[in-house]
């Protein structure tokens, strides 16, 4: 404002010295249009800086201002208004970056925190044969799988699912198991539905403990249980459960293979 007085009296001064009309008031009035526009272009250009100073980390702030800096002054109120959506989208697109990259350092903790409690658990149960009766098992207590996975993890460990001989056998192995789980063992009737075997013998089992109503393949729900469990929280009696129910699992291993 200070610039346009001291034009403003200059030709007041003039006018009245040289007796010139040498600013007229076609010209007063541009000066006075272009003086009020650089000074809107300037707080516009303020705002802008206070938001950036508010949201963008440092270094960033620093780099906007100075590409700001160097294209004012603004033509007109169209660009100053184009420009600042502009960068709306750009800050937005930072923040949404920035909250993305947080996002999947959080996964990746979370992930690493899940590893580490499997870890200890594994630590306070270690992987170590028993002698329960006659036979070495391998009890899985902590991580569960589906019948198939169970299969499977037994064979690593030179083993099969457990297959059970006798009401002796049963009894003694349910000391040793968790009452709010169930475990996996060897029986299912994947082959024929009702024609329940070993996966071991492969024949008929040797000894079988239903519970109440049970096998019933699901009930209503027909042909979708042919792998055979045993349920913690009905005395460790056998049901027959979907294949693909993440259960844990117990591992019969040959004595010579205990090592």
């Amino acid at each position: 404002m200070r610039t346009f007085l001291l034009f403003f009296f200059f030709g007041i001064l003039v006018q009245n010295t040289l007796g010139k009309d040498l600013f007229s008031s076609d010209l007063v009035r541009r000066l006075v249009t272009l003086e009020a526009r650089q000074y809107a272009d300037s707080d516009a250009f303020e705002e802008r800086i206070r938001r950036l100073e508010t949201h963008l980390p440092t270094q960033r702030r620093i780099e906007v201002s100075q590409s700001l800096e160097k294209d004012k002054p603004v033509a007109d109120e169209t660009v100053i208004g184009e420009r600042i959506e502009k960068l709306d989208v750009a800050l937005k697109q930072e923040l949404a970056n920035h909250l993305e990259n947080l996002t999947s350092k959080f996964d990746a903790l979370v992930e690493k925190l899940g590893a580490i409690e499997n870890q200890m658990a594994k630590s306070q149960n270690p992987e170590v044969l028993q002698k329960i009766g006659e036979k070495y098992y391998y009890i899985e207590n902590c991580d569960g799988h589906s019948w198939n996975g169970a299969h499977d993890t037994c064979a690593l460990k030179n083993g099969h699912l457990a297959t059970l001989q006798s009401e002796e056998e049963w009894k003694a192995l349910a000391e040793h198991l968790r009452t709010d789980k169930n475990y996996w063992i060897d029986i299912n009737d994947r082959e024929d539905e009702d024609e329940f075997i070993s996966s071991f013998t492969q024949t008929e089992p040797k000894f079988l403990k239903w519970g109440h109503d049970e096998p019933n393949n699901g009930g209503e729900h027909e042909f979708v249980e042919d792998c055979v469990e045993l349920q913690g929280n009905n005395n460790f009696y056998m049901n027959d459960a979907k294949c693909s129910t993440i259960n844990l699992f117990i591992c019969e291993v040959e004595p010579q293979s205990k090592s």
